[in-house]
């Protein structure tokens, strides 16, 4: 399977992007701080960010990819809240956990 260019075609690599073909290796380069969103957002129902230098890029990125549609492995849409401390963001991951469904 081919990845398609994220500004071309949104929607199409949002489908593709943690999804891979039976037998086939999915291989990307990429940043530290790339790669770290790319995991994180992949496994994540919630995202609590605080876009800070130098790790502003995770924030946007993943910022990015839940206002596209982008979903998780599991297919599910991503919901981010941005924070206005690292307190903040802790204090909503913390609560995100504690959430009874």
């Amino acid at each position: 399977m081919q990845l398609i260019s994220m500004s071309k075609h949104k929607k199409q690599q949002s489908q593709a992007m943690f999804r891979k073909d039976k037998g086939e290796k999915m291989k990307k380069t990429m940043d530290g701080n790339t790669a770290a969103a790319y995991i994180s957002y992949a496994f994540t129902e919630v995202a609590a960010i605080y876009p800070i230098t130098p790790s502003s890029t995770m924030a946007e990125l993943v910022d990015e990819w839940a206002e596209s549609g982008l979903k998780n492995i599991y297919g599910q849409k991503v919901q981010v809240i941005e924070m206005q401390s690292e307190a903040g963001a802790a204090g909503v991951v913390h609560g995100s956990l504690k959430q009874v469904r």
